[in-house]
């Protein structure tokens, strides 16, 4: 009866985290070709910066307590960013676009697609139209996202569109073991290699919490 009492007062601290993220749209036009339009879907939150970028131009944004766009624009403070998330604008020396939100929701989780330090989720509704909108053992095996919020959550998520069972082994970190045919031996070169034969291999990652150093290796 105390193991059960713990359990789930251990998964009620699991579970006590929400993050609220307005859903945006930030267009980009080139100021060389008037042609060149971009349209990139991305969420942003008082809790986190979130990356995007257009051509030569790199956007590192988040949103401050009275709504207004702030961040950095190719990593300098100095170029423009102005408005908040109902109409903002933003500038560097080769592109200039506009940012339009929608009303924050709240969310339990969030993934981070450490490359490119980019946040996205696994909700089919609040992920429509995003560049970023799955995961794969491919991205387990190789390190490539991390979680923050709910663990207990990022897990359910996780599990179902992977299609292994996680295990949350602490509130930073979830566990999952799976199988991947790997090359063992080939020939060639860098450009036309030819695999030979393949293994299959037993595979055991950790999905960390963003805010937790994570060692490559794994």
């Amino acid at each position: 009866m105390q193991s059960l009492l713990a359990t789930s007062l251990l998964l009620f601290a699991f579970n006590s985290f929400a993050i609220d993220v307005f859903n945006c749209e930030v267009t980009s036009n080139s100021k060389s070709l008037k042609s060149d339009v971009w349209t990139k879907k991305m969420l942003l939150s008082k809790n986190f910066s979130n990356k995007i970028t257009f051509g030569k131009t790199e956007l590192l944004l988040s949103v401050d307590e009275e709504n207004n766009i702030r961040g950095l624009v190719n990593n300098q403070p100095n170029f423009i960013i102005s408005g908040n998330t109902d109409s903002a604008s933003f500038e560097s020396a080769y592109d200039q676009g506009s940012i339009t939100c929608r009303k924050s929701v709240e969310v339990s989780y969030l993934l981070k697609f450490r490359p490119w330090d980019h946040y996205f989720t696994l909700n089919s509704g609040l992920a429509k139209g995003h560049i970023l909108n799955s995961v794969s053992t491919q991205d387990l095996k190789h390190n490539l996202i991390c979680f923050t919020g709910d663990v207990i959550e990022a897990n359910k998520a996780i599990s179902s569109r992977v299609g292994v069972d996680g295990v949350v082994t602490s509130e930073f970190d979830i566990q999952f073991s799976f199988t991947d045919e790997e090359c063992i031996s080939g020939y060639g070169g860098m450009d036309d290699w030819t695999c030979a034969q393949t293994q299959v291999k037993s595979i055991t990652r950790t999905v960390s919490n963003c805010t937790e150093s994570q060692d490559s290796r794994n």
